[in-house]
């Protein structure tokens, strides 16, 4: 079984943090039995107005080394930014230089994909669709193409843009729904297309129950959904020492910590728990908050944010040495795991979830996690022993349940021994059986000949859906085997 995995959303050399539980989920799949997988993460791309993505052409010196300077120039502002808001680094971040590493055990290529700024969000699906299918005609010529599967992850531009090249190229595809299908699914034309690609892709894979239920909303409630949540790997997040962790850290061992991981983002919700900070130092006393993530996207939101917290300190009385708040930037998941550990509690105060890899993590590292109730949230915490559900929105149940989760005592080896339970390779043996049963009943057929464009242009608009029928589970694994990696090499680029 030959799989080409697709995504915009995939570790890069500018932000090797983003994508990396896709990653990790291919890299399970491809250890499966008689399984290769191949990765494409096209880079939208506009020749006026976005710089060329670094990795996709080899001969754009000139453009990387611009790119590089751009990029030094901006982390010496956000550098200076840290030091005068108190949020200062403590721990190495990731490189995010032009030579930085992909962590990425699969061979991944990053072609090209024109992207309109103004227009993208209709736009992008096709382009999506032409990156990927010039990607396959270029492994074809080369003798590398005979892909059984595409493997896309998101529904848009992703989904979109893999069912129409799949269409085109004769391939069945199977999509893996995440959370931003309750946001990308609010604008008439692209839930269109959505709708369309739900009903006409082979496979559909939902990370939570309660995306499923966002499918069948979308695509109609008589489509067949498999649940497979993301795993956690659990060689890397696990328990470890708290004194030590602590100590290595450099933290006050008398003092309460919060832990919260996530993009700077809005829908992240890192402004309601700096919000809440005030309240739940006036009850208990010395409590800090850590926040671990990139800064990518969203610059307005991320300068309120650093705005907000700068406010927080001051209030507290806090110099720019000892903050209560604080902003450490993306780290490696080692040193994650070792905050994890010492944090006394982990916070995801998310306006939207799929299914939050924070949360896996945090859990399988025995540390209690407070969130609120919104996607795959309620299935991750289903125990009291385990954390507390607090209503999205509501900036006092949250200040509350943090201060009780602050004051309890909790069985972190318990916890822990839960969070683990799932890993990286029981998805993928659900996975991979997902996708043995696609190919068992679509083979490959003749490639299309028509453009993605009348693709499109010939579909009805989709008819209200209901959401009687039930989504449904995969039930039986297969046991998995590591082999070799194929021979198609990282980087390379139609």
């Amino acid at each position: 079984m030959k799989i080409l995995t697709t995504t915009l959303c995939y570790p890069t050399p500018q932000a090797p943090e983003q994508g990396i539980f896709i990653l990790r989920r291919a890299a399970a799949v491809d250890k499966c039995p008689q399984t290769e997988v191949q990765v494409v993460a096209p880079q939208p791309w506009c020749p006026l107005l976005r710089t060329a993505p670094s990795g996709t052409r080899p001969n754009q010196s000139c453009d990387r080394k611009k790119a590089s300077e751009k990029r030094a120039a901006h982390q010496s502002r956000d550098r200076k930014e840290a030091v005068l808001l108190a949020t200062e680094r403590t721990s190495p971040s990731f490189n995010r230089s032009e030579e930085a590493v992909i962590p990425s055990p699969l061979p991944v290529c990053y072609p090209r994909m024109l992207s309109a700024p103004v227009l993208g969000w209709a736009t992008d699906g096709l382009a999506f669709a032409h990156a990927l299918t010039r990607f396959v005609h270029h492994a074809q010529a080369h003798g590398q193409g005979d892909f059984n599967l595409i493997d896309a992850h998101f529904v848009y531009p992703d989904g979109v843009g893999a069912w129409l090249a799949g269409r085109k190229l004769g391939i069945p595809v199977a999509v893996t729904v995440r959370g931003k299908i309750v946001s990308l699914s609010r604008r008439t034309l692209r839930r269109w297309q959505i709708h369309l690609m739900l009903r006409g892709v082979a496979a559909r894979i939902a990370v939570s129950e309660s995306l499923a239920r966002w499918v069948h909303k979308v695509g109609g409630s008589d489509l067949h959904v498999d649940v497979i949540p993301n795993g956690v790997d659990a060689a890397v997040f696990h328990p470890a020492d708290r004194q030590q962790t602590r100590a290595a850290l450099g933290w006050e061992p008398a003092a309460r910590y919060i832990l919260s991981v996530g993009h700077l983002q809005r829908l992240k919700g890192f402004d309601r728990i700096v919000a809440a900070m005030p309240a739940v130092r006036a009850a208990l006393g010395d409590v800090r908050l850590v926040l671990v993530g990139s800064r990518r996207g969203e610059p307005t939101f991320q300068k309120e944010l650093m705005s907000c917290i700068a406010e927080v300190n001051l209030d507290a009385g806090r110099d720019a040495d000892n903050p209560c708040v604080r902003f450490l930037g993306p780290v490696p998941a080692e040193t994650l795991n070792n905050l994890y550990n010492a944090a006394d509690l982990t916070v995801s105060p998310s306006r939207s979830e799929g299914w939050c890899n924070t949360i896996s993590e945090s859990l399988a590292a025995g540390t209690p996690v407070v969130a609120t109730d919104v996607g795959g949230n309620r299935e991750q915490i289903v125990s009291p022993a385990l954390g507390t559900i607090v209503p999205d929105g509501d900036a006092k149940a949250l200040s509350e349940a943090v201060t009780t989760a602050l004051r309890k005592t909790w069985d972190r080896s318990a916890i822990a021994q839960h969070g683990a339970a799932r890993d990286w390779r029981h998805t993928a043996r659900q996975v991979h059986e997902v996708f043995t049963r696609v190919l068992d009943t679509n083979p490959l057929r003749e490639p299309r000949t028509r453009t993605a464009t009348a693709i499109i242009e010939s579909q009805p608009h989709p008819a209200a859906a209901t959401d009687a029928s039930p989504f449904t589970r995969t039930a039986r694994y297969r046991l998995a085997a590591s082999r070799p990696a194929n021979d198609l090499c990282a980087g390379d680029t139609p």
